[in-house]
């Protein structure tokens, strides 16, 4: 399956985005020791390890281990998996617009002032609490035009909504 762009970076962002090049590594579907993972990475076996646990954690990596003849040691090979992947950038994108979501409803069901410099939004009371001037630089604080606030947040809303439709 191939994973696109944007779901690597959006899923990297997540784990962390030292992650972005181990994840794109992976994401050919072939298993790969961690020992030919450093050496490609070009980092230290232990970062290494550090990424495909926290890879692990959100259940993003498979393994399977072969015995070293020489050496006796176990060897830990990796797979990266895809569907484990969507279905955490699925879950990113729905907290998006759950939080989008609530937003919307706060902006409709609360007054909110800005400064003319884009310094701070605050609520009624915390206007009130700064004499109605901005904390950061004050100037004096405007009311939020919540019909220009809620268009913007609806469109972006609306545009992560038909992202999500497009996606498998």
């Amino acid at each position: 399956m191939k994973l696109p762009a944007r779901v690597l970076k959006t899923v990297a962002a997540e784990l962390g985005e030292d992650c972005l090049e181990l994840i794109k590594l992976l994401k050919n579907g072939k298993e790969m020791s961690e020992f030919l993972i450093a050496e490609k990475l070009g980092e230290d076996i232990n970062m290494v390890r550090n990424k495909i646990y926290r890879l692990q954690r959100f259940n993003l990596v498979k393994s399977s281990k072969k015995k070293d003849k020489e050496k006796g040691w176990y060897v830990y090979f990796w797979t990266l998996i895809p569907e484990n992947v969507i279905y955490l950038y699925k879950r990113i994108k729905q907290k998006e617009i759950n939080a989008l979501e609530e937003r919307i409803r706060d902006v409709e069901e609360n007054e909110y002032f800005v400064c003319r410099n884009g310094c701070v939004t605050l609520t009624a009371e915390d206007a009130l609490m700064s004499n109605y001037q901005c904390p950061e630089c004050g100037s004096p604080l405007i009311t939020l035009n919540a019909f220009n606030e809620i268009s913007r947040l609806k469109k972006k809303l609306e545009k992560l909504k038909q992202s999500m439709d497009k996606f498998p």
